[in-house]
């Protein structure tokens, strides 16, 4: 016990102390605080995070020891996943430094332009916190503004979808922006995820070799599975080779992993409809076309009925924004049209059929399908991955999805 501490289990960490957060609000606040009391506790279970581990932390404060006004603070600290093969994938993709330097330079900066051009800033993300330890990011706890996850299992439906895929079009928009006043941040955004090299590759064939072993299983699906065998042998080069930006293209900086988990909603208190988003996780994000992000989104967070019915009334919805911006910010000459859009989305389908193929049943997970990353190591990575995969490919609700999903991109030519 610290000055009142209170952790909530075994597993936070020592440095998350009254020291720490007493520098985190003093600066925040920019003035001194005392940190009377706090509890911390992991924000989210087991299958809802997988590449970093977010800590809430309730903070109680006053301005010094004489005052008995004490108020209240919320924040998220984020830190380094558990385990030596999570930790090693994160170093890889760089996704540390992306997200830090997103929080820290990207987003301040896109808000600068935003509200010089806009006159008023629709928040992207999160509001950043300055912390001086390495290695942890800081930020306000959206919880206590209102804002909570949609349920991921579920799928969204085409509120929730509107709102996302306007937000994707702000954040697009201001980077194009940011690029023609200094294109040297894209060089911190160079592609970490699809890289010609033994470990991504692995992952991809993983994935799809489990997939493909229960889709033959399936009554009437199972000439897919072949198929899938065969597109895993060749889907790592033509990965790599669909999110490089095109030389003299329309490019942005993606969001990169745009699922479910990765975005928080507020809702009407009256209505109960849906009226705000906030985008988080960064660590994925990549310079390249924008229908990236669009066929990332669309092929995994929808429900059906959107997924299957409403693609293009999404890409009407994120181009009205984008090109709402893009005006306002004086971009008019570098923005596509809504034609070139649909054709740049329809040549990016393979990207959406592989993150169907290997990101769609993480998300639909069941939380006891999800392994402990922790205890993974080289000798045992493969075998795990290949269980979690094959367990969560074998759920009923992947099911219900995929076979759909097999159905289109077999008209679509690409099965």
């Amino acid at each position: 016990m610290e000055n009142g501490h209170s952790a909530d289990d075994s597993t936070i960490p020592t440095w998350i102390n009254s020291e720490l957060l007493t520098e985190i609000l003093s600066e925040d606040l920019n003035k001194d605080v005392i940190v009377t009391t706090f509890s911390a506790k992991r924000a989210l279970p087991k299958g809802e995070n997988y590449l970093s581990i977010l800590y809430r932390v309730e903070v109680e404060y006053k301005e010094n020891e004489a005052s008995n006004d004490v108020e209240k603070f919320y924040m998220i600290i984020k830190s380094l996943p558990e385990g030596e093969i999570m930790q090693r994938v994160l170093s890889e993709i760089k996704g540390f430094e992306k997200e830090a330097y997103m929080y820290s330079h990207i987003l301040p900066a896109m808000y600068q332009i935003i509200k010089s051009t806009k006159g008023k800033i629709h928040p992207l993300s999160a509001k950043r916190l300055t912390c001086s330890r390495d290695n942890i990011i800081v930020m306000e706890d959206l919880k206590h503004l209102g804002f909570e996850m949609a349920k991921r299992q579920e799928g969204l439906d085409l509120d929730h979808c509107k709102l996302t895929v306007k937000s994707i079009a702000r954040f697009h928009a201001a980077s194009l922006a940011l690029y023609k006043k200094d294109p040297s941040f894209t060089e911190r955004y160079v592609e970490g995820l699809y890289r010609n090299d033994m470990n991504s590759g692995k992952h991809i064939k993983t994935n799809m070799e489990a997939l493909a072993s229960v889709v033959e299983t399936w009554e009437g699906y199972e000439k897919y599975a072949e198929s899938l065998r065969k597109i895993s042998l060749t889907a790592l080069e033509k990965m790599v080779e669909i999110v490089m930006p095109k030389k003299d293209g329309f490019n942005v900086l993606n969001h990169g992993d745009c699922w479910v988990n990765n975005m928080l909603f507020r809702y009407n208190s009256e209505t109960g409809k849906v009226e705000d988003i906030r985008l988080l996780d960064f660590q994925i994000a990549r310079y390249s076309s924008p229908a990236l992000d669009l066929q990332y989104f669309m092929c995994n967070c929808p429900n059906d009925e959107v997924r299957f019915q409403h693609r293009f009334t999404l890409l009407e919805v994120y181009y009205s924004e984008l090109a709402d911006y893009c005006k306002s910010m004086s971009l008019e000459s570098e923005l596509i049209s809504f034609e070139q859009l649909k054709e740049e989305f329809e040549e990016k389908n393979f990207f959406g059929l592989i993150t169907a193929c290997t990101i769609l049943c993480v998300i639909v997970a069941e939380q006891e399908d999800v392994p402990d990353f922790k205890n993974m190591k080289d000798d045992n990575s493969e075998d795990i991955g290949s269980s979690f995969a094959k367990n969560t490919v074998s759920r009923k609700k992947f099911r219900e999805v995929f076979q759909k999903l097999l159905v289109f991109y077999n008209k679509k030519g690409l099965i």
